[in-house]
């Protein structure tokens, strides 16, 4: 479900904001285009940003959390 959810938004994204360069490009788009025009480093350094970003953001919501609970 996540997958096809991703790939949903990405379309949406793709087709409402278009994809002018440095303008409405947005970082899935941005790696999209790398990968297409061959720049395989690019893209790969994104995707990872992306993903130790979201890495991050989830330990930090976890920890913050366990720290804010009304029951605990």
């Amino acid at each position: 479900m996540t997958w096809s959810r991703a790939l949903g938004e990405f379309g949406a994204t793709a087709m409402v904001a278009g994809c002018i360069p440095y303008k409405t490009e947005t970082m899935t788009i941005s790696i999209y285009m790398h990968a297409m025009s061959g720049n395989l480093e690019a893209a790969v350094a994104l995707s990872l940003f992306l993903m130790g970003t979201a890495f991050i953001m989830l330990v930090a919501f976890k920890s913050f959390g366990r720290y804010n609970d009304p029951t605990g």
